[in-house]
Parts: C-alpha cells; sequence; structure tokens
C-alpha cells in the first residue's frame, strides 16, 4: 500500500493489492484496484486506437479487429503478460458482478489479441458469458467462423462445437433457451448422416477451411442434432451435467417421461459407459477438465 501511495497507477502493484483483498473476502475493494489497473492500461494506448476497427487487406482475416499481439514462446518476462492478466481480471469481476454481456465482449477482445493462441484462457468462458447474457447466436457465429479472423488458426479452431466440450453442449443449449423448445417427435427426422457428416467432413478438410453459414442459435430438429452430436464426441461430460443438475441417476423415472429407463440404465451403455476407450489420444485430460468446468458453470442452465 505504502508503495502504491507513491506510484498510484503501477499495474503489477494493482493487481498484487487487488488478488490480496480478494483473499481476504474485500471484494468491492479488489474491483476497485482492478478498474483502476484497467484505467492504466487503457492510457498507454494510441489516441488513435479502436479495437472495432478491422485490419483490412485481403484474406479471411481482414475483419479481425486491429488488436493483434506478438506474443513471444516461453517468454515470461514479456510486458505484455500484465496488460493480459489485467482484462483477464477484468473479466472475471464483471462477471462475478452479473454483467456477462460487458465480460463476453471483454473476454472477445482478449481472444481477438492473442489468436491463434489463447494464453488466458478465454475459450472456456465465452459460451457460458453468452449464455448468461441471453446472446445466444454468438455462440453459433464463435464456434462457426472463428477461424475467419486469423490466417494460421489450428484446425481445433475451425469448427469449435467439434473440438471443445463446452460449445459442444451449449450450442443446442442456446437453442432450448431461445425458445421454442422442440417436440420431441422431431428426433424422428434425424439420421445418422446429420450427426456425424460435419464430423466427417473436417476431418476430410482438416488442412482447409471449411466455414460453416449458420450464425444463428440452433432451431427445432437442429437442436436434437447438435446434442446427439455433443454425446457422441464429449460422452463423458454427461454424467457430470446430470451430477450438477441434481439428476438422480437411480431415482425413480420422472412423470410424463417418454423413456421407462433410469439414467443409470442409460450410462451403462456405450458411448457412456466405454466412454474412456473413445477419447482423444492427446487432449483426454483437458477435454475431461472442461468437462467437469462446463458442468459446474453450466449444470444450473440445464435444469432449467
Amino acid at each position: 500500500q505504502e508503495y502504491l501511495q507513491r506510484h498510484r497507477f503501477c499495474v503489477d502493484g494493482l493487481l498484487t493489492l487487488a488478488e490480496y483483498h480478494r483473499t481476504h473476502g474485500q471484494n468491492d475493494q479488489a474491483a476497485q484496484m482492478v478498474r483502476r489497473a484497467v484505467y492504466a492500461v487503457e492510457c498507454c494506448f494510441s489516441s488513435g486506437f479502436s479495437p472495432f476497427q478491422a485490419r483490412g487487406g485481403a484474406g479471411p482475416s481482414a475483419l479481425r479487429p486491429c488488436t493483434v499481439l506478438k506474443i513471444p514462446q516461453d517468454n515470461l518476462a514479456w510486458p505484455g503478460w500484465t496488460w493480459l492478466r489485467t482484462l483477464w481480471m477484468y473479466a472475471q469481476g464483471l462477471a462475478s458482478s452479473g454483467m456477462y454481456r460487458t465480460a463476453f465482449e471483454v473476454s472477445k477482445f482478449l481472444l481477438s489479441s492473442t489468436l491463434p493462441r489463447d494464453p488466458t484462457h478465454s475459450l472456456p468462458s465465452l459460451d457460458f458469458f453468452c449464455l448468461r447474457a441471453k446472446h445466444y447466436d454468438a455462440i453459433a457465429k464463435l464456434a462457426s467462423q472463428l477461424s475467419a479472423m486469423c490466417d494460421d488458426c489450428p484446425g481445433s479452431m475451425r469448427s469449435l462445437d467439434l473440438s471443445f466440450p463446452n460449445f459442444a453442449y451449449s450450442l443446442p443449449l442456446a437453442g432450448l433457451l431461445k425458445g421454442p423448445v422442440p417436440e420431441l417427435t422431431v428426433l424422428r427426422e434425424v439420421a445418422v448422416a446429420d450427426i456425424t457428416g460435419p464430423i466427417l467432413g473436417a476431418l476430410a478438410h482438416a488442412d482447409g477451411l471449411v466455414e460453416s453459414k449458420n450464425v444463428n442459435a440452433p432451431v427445432g430438429v437442429e437442436v436434437a442434432v447438435h446434442l446427439m452430436r455433443a454425446l457422441l464426441l464429449f460422452p463423458l461430460a454427461l454424467r457430470v451435467l446430470l451430477d450438477e443438475a441434481g439428476v438422480k441417476q437411480h431415482g425413480p423415472v420422472p412423470g410424463g417421461s417418454p423413456s421407462t429407463e433410469k439414467w443409470a440404465s442409460l450410462l451403462a451403455r456405450p458411448p457412456f459407459f466405454d466412454s474412456a476407450e473413445h477419447r482423444h489420444k492427446s487432449h483426454a485430460m483437458a477435454h475431461g477438465r472442461l468437462c467437469a468446468a462446463y458442468a459446474r458453470r453450466c449444470g444450473s442452465l440445464w435444469r432449467q
């Protein structure tokens, strides 16, 4: 505190004091320190800077905002880490205060600055912010068109709902929350090719850009298709989602349910009981952590 009295806008000092206040339950004081740090960072920007201005030029990244940072590989001394940490703490503070739409915009700004990397781990949070802010169509737009902002995005970013379990499950959830809720009869209209087609297409064009035209939350039968695809790709998420939603796997079947089977018997079938055998060879641990984090955040939304 004595140091900050002499250097009122030292960003590192402000963030350190904010963490101290937060660990002692003094959230208002922590938020005040973070806001002052954000102001200090903003004062470093050029007077002509605008995060909404497109880069221009040719290629798919022409519409990417002028926020690109050259992040060095494995250089902890890079001064830009403090800048990124400031905005990340600001976004998390906004979300904890219920200002999810603003938190989404700040996180989107962070992501556009760091693509094709995501050192602030904005992607696991963006879909949650969209759902809480009732900005449902933004999830579909991010999932299908993020790669258009970056010429050298890896293949895993070219269809986020096929690579990240949180986007895979948030897409159908966005359709359910946006409404109207589709009737169960739409399941008769779903074919195997509807579920596996995008997966096979992504594998066939792993080295090329396949941009989806769908920028709206799914509706009708599309909700069922996206949910089935999520269950097929990331079956580990179902069990933790049921636990977070308070569903008793061995409890009686709810009245009015079209199924007569308990959740325990359904989970004893593939791909759920043997999901460990179908994990991603390289990213199984990351997918498991994402599924657990997604369930904790969005389990209450599925309960609705």
